[in-house]
């Protein structure tokens, strides 16, 4: 459809300046760049670059997914009634 954006946009080639800086590839290399520096330095804790790559790699698949028609995002909240009522 002409003029529409699918909601993979953002985590693909962003759909604004701000987002398309953050969503490129080099935009990419330079968030997980500085989160290697910061945990090498001590000022993120031991595992955040690994826990970013997962995180980054996750949205990437699910906006690829959304484009080729094969996965829809959905909410989900899981919660828990309390006992004491």
């Amino acid at each position: 459809e002409r003029g529409w954006n699918g909601w993979g946009t953002s985590l693909t080639t962003g759909h604004d300046i701000p987002s398309m800086l953050t969503s490129s590839h080099f935009g990419r290399r330079l968030t997980m760049w500085t989160v290697w520096v910061l945990e090498t330095l001590g000022v993120a804790e031991k595992g955040t670059l690994r826990t970013a790559e997962m995180l980054e790699h996750c949205g990437f698949s699910a906006a690829v997914a959304g484009e080729m028609h094969i996965f829809t995002p959905a909410w989900v909240t899981i919660s828990r009634k309390p006992l004491s009522s």
